[in-house]
């Protein structure tokens, strides 16, 4: 699924509030999970699911559909 952002948080992991930057765009949920309220994301829709393809992790709060 594309997701929309608009300046949202980008963090390393769903464990950390390590952010390494704000994001602003259409990203694509990277697997759906939920893990400490945050989703994996990537950049683009050929990376959806394929190892090593995380672009990174944002509070499912921010999620625009």
């Amino acid at each position: 699924m594309e997701i929309g952002l608009d300046k949202a948080p980008l963090f390393i992991n769903a464990n950390t509030n390590t952010k390494s930057r704000d994001i602003t765009g259409g990203l694509w949920l990277w697997d759906g999970e939920i893990n400490n309220d945050r989703v994996r994301v990537t950049n683009y829709l050929a990376t959806v699911g394929r190892a090593n393809q995380v672009t990174g992790w944002i509070n499912i709060s921010n999620i625009k559909i």
